[in-house]
């Protein structure tokens, strides 16, 4: 005697959109829809239900999944884990639990510090010479050399691609001509036949 296969119903196919959109692996999703519906769903035909992947995914799941993953995404900002003081206030108990422990004690301080200096951001500061600041995007103050200088800089620490990154120098440093002292620029015309 043959046994029926449970078939996937919209609320388990609805599951699946939600779990793909809040960025769950195809192989996640696939157990856990067995596990709850009972339903065995390859993780291949998980990715049916993925616009992102699956150009002729439904219009009816396509438009779930951008809502869903849009919903998951504004959420994610509201998460404490993703607020400095929440982070610093965590670090904190554990600092106080472990105060008789001085490998875990110090393991906790070093990471509070790190946090503190704000050394698990992407915030990178930019600052003139010497650490002066950074002028108010006047560039005429800068010769043409001087400019030249800080992209082949620049360049130097992005890699080989930078020019790509830089339209200033992309044609070929005519945008900086146009931004040198007006000076250099008049002096460079004369001297033009």
């Amino acid at each position: 005697m043959k046994t029926k296969e449970k078939k996937l119903t919209e609320k388990g196919q609805r599951s699946i959109v939600v779990r793909i959109a809040q960025f769950e692996k195809p192989t996640e999703v696939s157990n856990a829809i067995k596990e709850e519906f009972g339903v065995i769903v390859t993780p291949q035909a998980v990715e049916y239900y993925d616009p992102t992947k699956n150009a002729r995914c439904p219009k009816k799941w396509s438009e779930l999944f951008y809502r869903e993953r849009q919903a998951f995404i504004d959420e994610e900002i509201k998460q404490p884990c993703f607020h400095r003081a929440y982070r610093m206030k965590i670090r904190q108990r554990q600092i106080e639990k472990t105060i008789n422990s001085p490998n875990s004690n110090l393991r906790h301080l070093d990471s509070a510090a790190k946090e503190a200096g704000g050394m698990f951001t992407n915030k990178r500061e930019l600052t003139g010479k010497d650490g002066a600041p950074l002028g108010g995007g006047d560039l005429s103050q800068y010769s043409l050399e001087d400019l030249e200088a800080a992209l082949r800089a620049l360049g130097a620490e992005l890699g080989p691609d930078y020019t790509k990154l830089s339209p200033a120098y992309a044609d070929g440093g005519e945008s900086l001509r146009a931004l040198a002292k007006p000076n250099e620029r008049d002096c460079a015309d004369e001297d033009a036949p």
